[in-house]
C-alpha cells in the first residue's frame, strides 16, 4: 500500500468561533449539598442549581465530594467525570413500563431567531447498567412545561441515533454535537430519550456482575459538560481562491497535520476552535466512503513518558469521538497515542513545544471497499 504525504494549505477558510456557553452549571459542578444518595424528591425539587426534572422522574447528581454512594465509585457504576468534579445520571430506558428520566436547564438568555448555535454534551453508559440503548436527544422550547408522568416525552428537537444499541464506544464518554438554527425565544433545554420503547433499540448486558435492583430492567447513563454556544461566522481571506466545505479540501490519501486542533492545557478536552478543521476531516471521510483514517496524537516534552502516552491516547480518542458523533462509522477510524516521541522541533521554548503538541491524520484508501451504488 502506498502512503502519500502532503502538507495541508488552506488559502481561504470560513472561520468559526463560538461565544459564551448559555448553559449555567454546565458541568454539574455546583450543588445545594454534596450528594450522598439517590434523588427521591419530586420534580418540584431541583436536581442541582439551575437543573430540574420536567417530569416525575428523579435524575441523580454525583460529585467527588461524596463520601457515600454518589461519588466516582457509586451504586450505578465506576467512572470519572468527563471534566471537573461533578456529573449527573438518569434512566434513559426501562423495559417494563417505559420509565424515563430527563434533565432540564434554563438558559442564561433566550436564543436569537435565525442564529446558528452549537449544541453539545457528553454522555456515558454506567458500568452497572443492565442495558444499553441506541439514542439520546434534546428539546429546546420557550416554556418549561412540566409533565405529570414518568414515560417518554414525545417532543424532541434533535436525536442522535447510533447504528447499534451496543458498539465499541458504549461505556466510554461519547459526544452528541449538532448545529441548531433558532426559531427565537428558546429558553429551556431538556435532555433524555424522547422515543418510546418500540422505537428505541436496546441491548441486554448479561455479563454485568454487580446488579443494582433499581437498574435491573433499565439503561442508566451519565451526563456532563452541556454546551450551547452561538456560532459566529466571519471570513478571513488569505489569497484569491476561496475554499469552502462544499469542495474537496483533502483530495488524496496521505498524512496531514492540522494545526488548528487544540485542547485545554494538560487535558483531552477539545477546544471549540478545533471544530472547524475537524469538520474538514469529517467532510473528507463523508465524501470518500472508501477511505479509512488513522489518528496519531503527540504531546510536548513536559511530563513523564507514561503520562504523555496516556494523554496523547485520550486526545486521539477525543478526536475519534467527535467524528463518530457526526456519523462516521467507528470501524473506519483507528487512534493511537505516541506521547512525546517523534518531536517535530527540539527545544524548550513555547514555539517548539506548541509545534510538538499535534494530531496527525493518515488517510488510507481501503482497496477492499465495495461501492454500495
Amino acid at each position: 500500500m502506498k502512503y502519500i504525504y502532503f502538507s495541508l494549505v488552506l488559502l481561504s477558510l470560513a472561520r468559526y468561533g463560538t461565544g459564551q456557553n448559555l448553559v449555567p452549571n454546565s458541568g454539574f459542578e455546583e450543588y445545594f449539598t454534596c450528594p450522598q444518595t439517590f434523588n427521591s424528591k419530586s420534580s418540584i425539587k431541583k436536581i442541582a442549581p439551575h437543573w430540574n426534572s420536567p417530569s416525575n422522574g428523579t435524575p441523580d447528581l454525583y460529585n467527588r465530594c461524596s463520601r457515600g454512594e454518589m461519588g466516582t465509585h457509586n451504586i450505578t457504576g465506576v467512572t470519572e467525570p468527563y471534566k471537573g468534579n461533578g456529573f449527573a445520571g438518569f434512566i434513559l430506558w426501562e423495559e417494563d413500563v417505559g420509565f424515563r428520566e430527563y434533565l432540564q436547564v434554563r438558559l442564561i438568555q433566550p436564543l436569537q431567531k435565525g442564529e446558528t448555535y452549537i449544541v453539545s454534551f457528553w454522555y456515558k453508559m454506567s458500568t452497572y447498567s443492565q442495558f444499553s440503548i441506541d439514542r439520546i436527544g434534546f428539546s429546546l422550547h420557550d416554556t418549561n412545561t412540566l409533565f405529570k408522568y414518568t414515560h417518554n416525552i414525545p417532543d424532541v428537537t434533535y436525536e442522535k441515533i447510533k447504528d447499534k444499541a451496543f458498539d465499541p464506544n458504549s461505556g466510554s464518554w461519547e459526544l452528541l454535537q449538532t448545529e441548531y438554527i433558532a426559531k427565537g425565544g428558546e429558553r429551556y433545554l431538556t435532555i433524555g430519550n424522547f422515543s418510546d420503547n418500540k422505537s428505541t433499540k436496546s441491548f441486554s448486558l448479561a455479563n454485568i456482575n454487580k446488579l443494582e435492583p433499581l437498574l435491573k430492567t433499565s439503561a442508566y447513563y451519565y451526563l456532563d459538560e452541556v454546551n450551547i454556544s452561538l456560532k459566529n461566522l466571519t471570513t478571513q481571506e488569505k489569497g484569491t481562491e476561496k475554499l469552502s466545505l462544499d469542495k474537496k479540501i483533502i483530495i488524496s490519501p496521505g498524512n496531514y497535520t492540522l494545526e488548528g486542533i487544540q485542547f485545554d492545557y494538560d487535558s483531552d478536552i477539545l477546544l471549540p476552535s478545533s471544530y472547524e478543521e475537524l469538520d474538514l476531516v469529517f467532510y473528507t471521510l463523508e465524501k470518500h466512503p472508501d477511505w479509512q483514517l488513522i489518528i496519531n496524537g503527540y504531546t510536548d516534552s513536559n511530563g513523564s513518558m507514561q503520562y504523555n502516552l496516556e494523554l496523547s491516547s485520550k486526545r486521539a480518542l477525543a478526536v475519534k469521538n467527535y467524528l463518530t458523533s457526526k456519523g462516521i462509522t467507528p470501524q473506519r477510524i483507528q487512534c493511537y497515542g505516541h506521547g512525546k516521541t517523534k518531536p517535530l522541533a527540539f527545544g524548550n521554548d513555547e514555539e517548539s513545544q506548541k509545534k510538538n503538541r499535534r494530531v496527525e491524520f493518515l488517510f488510507i484508501k481501503n482497496k477492499m471497499y465495495k461501492s454500495q451504488d
